[in-house]
């Protein structure tokens, strides 16, 4: 109902016939909203904006004008999507004349699963080409959500790459003075950059937030390497990661147990390479190989072999 002809009751109770006078606030008001309204419009994407796009995704404050056939021939959830009738569209719910879906993903993961349908032949289905562990973890991600095989696939390869599935392979890849994790390429004395045949930029830290995506996606012969990694972290950070919700307890306990275990390692390992040298200071021989064995072999040893009763609920013994 419109306010113009209407009367405003006075203190003293007559009509007051004029209309209100526009006052410089309501001038900022209707202005601040017209700031608000172009504040909130969304832009477009600097690369993924398709001239014959005929659908647009809104993530966040970003559109993508992309091609609906793209997207349901790479993901089954897409196809089932736009193939549910939809009710005419109005002007408002169009962008440069394209029908409007907003995903609740964020801008970047949308980008992502973007450029991983348009570019097959792309950097996130070229292992020898790294990624950094949240692009990896963005792919499983997106991948599972829409049902798009080439993304859970091209994560879960560049996952069983880096983390080793056997004894050997953790001797061959860990034991020849290389760090495969960020944090150490270029601290102190170790700063050489990243190794080579490297299939994602890894910090230690990140093992908090892989185990769960292994154990996930079923990739358990990742398990026993991810939970070594994770028993390197301080004690304290992983308590606060379980406080967090980022790590299960279950998990804590899996690596808490392991560390014991590891600790046992340890000992063992000096034992056994002070024995050595009292043979040695006795005129006896010497086993070279056990004295140059290093202690993360020990320790990767007994993590494949008796880490605890309660990795049997991850499938590692």
């Amino acid at each position: 109902m419109s306010t113009q002809g209407a009367a405003l009751q006075t203190p003293s109770g007559g009509a007051a016939a004029r209309k209100r006078q526009r006052t410089s606030s309501d001038n900022d008001n209707a202005q601040s909203s017209q700031t608000k309204k172009q504040k909130s419009a969304p832009t477009p994407h600097s690369t993924l904006r398709f001239e014959d796009g005929n659908i647009v995704l809104i993530a966040q404050n970003t559109y993508f004008r992309v091609h609906k056939g793209i997207l349901m021939h790479h993901s089954e959830v897409m196809k089932d999507m736009f193939q549910i009738p939809q009710p005419a569209y109005s002007a408002a719910d169009l962008i440069e004349g394209c029908p409007i879906v907003h995903m609740s993903d964020t801008a970047s993961d949308i980008e992502l699963f973007l450029l991983a349908l348009y570019d097959g032949g792309s950097k996130y289905f070229d292992s020898t080409k790294p990624l950094d562990f949240q692009v990896v973890a963005a792919m499983l991600r997106m991948g599972q959500k829409y049902s798009v095989e080439s993304l859970i696939k091209g994560g879960t390869d560049r996952l069983k790459a880096f983390f080793p599935a056997s004894l050997e392979d953790y001797d061959t890849r860990f034991n020849d003075g290389t760090d495969w994790f960020v944090d150490h390429w270029y601290s102190g004395s170790a700063s050489h950059g990243p190794p080579e045949n490297i299939s994602i930029y890894m910090g230690l830290e990140d093992a908090i937030k892989v185990i769960p995506l292994l154990q996930h996606f079923e990739l358990k012969e990742c398990l026993p390497a991810a939970f070594y990694f994770l028993s390197q972290i301080p004690e304290d950070e992983l308590i606060e990661a379980v406080e967090g919700g980022r790590l299960s307890f279950e998990n804590l306990k899996c690596c808490t147990d392991g560390r014991s275990y590891l600790r046992e390692a340890y000992v063992h390992g000096m034992e056994a390479v002070l024995s050595q040298k009292r043979s040695a200071k006795s005129g006896g021989s010497v086993d070279l190989n056990i004295s140059v064995k290093t202690f993360a072999s020990i320790a990767a040893l007994v993590l494949w072999i008796t880490m605890t009763p309660t990795a049997k609920m991850f499938g590692l013994i």
